[in-house]
């Protein structure tokens, strides 16, 4: 009966175990959001949205992030990255899919939204990041610029790496239409 115990107690204690790590293996360390597989695993598994209802994905890139890490120092680049994943955790709801997609660029999913809604929430946003200020060395503020780009479906993503490619076309090209 003992070793009974021992055993189910062994189980139960590397069951939490793996748990645990697989948690944390789930988030990206610097900004605390989900880490790029975690999200986009999760994306996959959302359903079709209700009638009516769409799913939206969009991406948002930093534009300025080398010149922002370059005036507030290298070393405050994770504070950088902090300051926005805060910035969006913000204004994003719980049910959200929310995660750090790229070094400078961030994933977030709607699910089962009307697409109105979605278009006002990605505005809002695409201009919370654009007010986030930082202050380098010499008290100097600094701003953030971003671009998005936004997929709208009343579908699941069952092509999610036709979906994503499109849009980081489409946002190398807006990067190179702003330089």
């Amino acid at each position: 009966f003992g070793s009974s115990v021992a055993v189910l107690s062994f189980s139960v204690l590397a069951f939490f175990l793996r748990k645990r790590r697989l948690e944390r293996e789930a988030i990206d360390p610097i900004t605390k959001l989900f880490n790029n597989n975690t999200a986009l695993r999760r994306i996959e598994k959302i359903a079709v949205p209700c009638a009516g209802r769409t799913n939206a994905l969009a991406i948002f890139d930093i534009r300025n992030f080398k010149e922002v890490n370059r005036l507030v120092g290298s070393t405050k680049a994770d504070f950088v990255l902090q300051k926005i994943a805060e910035t969006l955790q913000d204004i994003t709801r719980s049910s959200d899919i929310l995660g750090r997609f790229a070094p400078e660029q961030f994933i977030l999913c709607l699910h089962n939204i009307e697409e109105e809604a979605a278009k006002q929430l990605f505005e809002r946003i695409r201009q919370a990041l654009e007010a986030t200020t930082l202050t380098d060395d010499t008290n100097q503020q600094i701003s953030v610029r971003s671009s998005m780009n936004i997929y709208i479906c009343t579908e699941n993503f069952k092509d999610l790496d036709d979906i994503l490619d499109d849009m980081l076309r489409s946002l190398s090209i807006q990067r190179e239409d702003s330089i």
